[in-house]
């Protein structure tokens, strides 16, 4: 989070890629617990 918080404040644009990344990683990460739950 430190790190993140580093590449906002150097590089706005690569801090939103970064963060859209990681935020489609963890949704299908979410998807595929909750159909493995089933």
């Amino acid at each position: 989070i430190v790190a993140l918080s580093i590449c906002c404040y150097t590089s706005f644009e690569s801090c939103i890629m970064y963060f859209f990344a990681f935020s489609v990683l963890f949704s299908i990460i979410y998807l595929v617990a909750i159909l493995y739950s089933f």
